[in-house]
């Protein structure tokens, strides 16, 4: 017989934060590419800034390809 173990309130606080970060990624990332507002509705934020000020961090990255993006669109690519 297996014994239950028991997870401490903050564990299992940390496991959720690490789930929403990742579903966070997934949405926004790669093949998915959700908008941020359907991204904000699963995540249960009652606002899009919310959900851009608690994870705008995460994906550095993907705002400098955009950057890039509209450099190159303006033809100022490597002028910054």
């Amino acid at each position: 017989m297996s014994e239950k173990k028991s997870v401490r309130p903050a564990e299992a606080a940390a496991l959720l934060g690490v789930c929403r970060d990742t579903v966070y990624v997934l949405m926004r990332s790669g093949r998915l590419g959700e908008e941020l507002r359907t991204v904000m509705e699963l995540l249960g934020h009652s606002t899009i800034r919310m959900t851009a000020d608690t994870y705008g961090h995460v994906l550095p990255a993907r705002a400098r390809q955009a950057a890039s993006a509209i450099d190159r669109t303006l033809g100022q690519e490597g002028t910054a």
